[in-house]
C-alpha cells in the first residue's frame, strides 16, 4: 500500500496548495480593495470604485476556481483511497472524470458559504460607494 499511500499524499499536497492560493487571493483582495478605497476618498470618482469592483469580481472568480479545483482534488482522493490493490496505483492527477460531480465556477461563486460573504459585501459596499459619489 506505499504507492496508494504516496499518491494520495501528492493528492493531499494539491489540495493544500488550492487552500493556500485561496487564503493569499481573500487576503490581497481585502488589501488592494482597501488601499482603492483609502487613496480614492480624496478625489471620490465612481470610476475608480467601479475599477475597484471589477477586480473585486475578478479575484472572486479566481477564488472560486481555486476552490473547484481543490473540491476536484478530493473527489480524486476518495477515489484513490478507495483502491484496495497497490498495483493498480497510476499515481494519476487528472481530475477530470469528475467534473460532473463539482458545480460550475459561477455556482460556486454565488453559493459557497467560504467566499461569498466576503466577496459579495466588498461588492455592496463598492456600489453603494459608487452610487453615493
Amino acid at each position: 500500500m506505499e504507492n496508494k499511500y504516496k499518491h494520495m499524499d501528492y493528492i493531499q499536497s494539491a489540495i493544500s496548495r488550492m487552500a493556500s492560493n485561496s487564503f493569499y487571493l481573500k487576503g490581497w483582495n481585502v488589501t488592494i480593495i482597501a488601499a482603492i478605497v483609502a487613496l480614492s476618498f480624496k478625489e471620490s470618482d465612481w470610476r475608480i470604485y467601479a475599477c475597484a469592483l471589477v477586480l473585486n469580481v475578478v479575484f472572486w472568480f479566481l477564488d472560486a476556481y481555486y476552490l473547484k479545483q481543490e473540491k476536484l482534488f478530493r473527489e480524486l482522493y476518495n477515489k484513490v483511497s478507495q483502491i484496495s490493490d497497490d498495483n493498480l496505483i497510476d499515481f494519476s492527477m487528472n481530475t477530470s472524470e469528475f467534473k460532473e460531480k463539482v458545480s460550475a465556477i459561477p455556482c460556486i461563486m454565488i453559493k459557497n458559504i467560504s467566499i461569498t460573504p466576503l466577496y459579495l459585501s466588498i461588492s455592496v459596499v463598492l456600489l453603494v460607494l459608487i452610487h453615493i459619489v
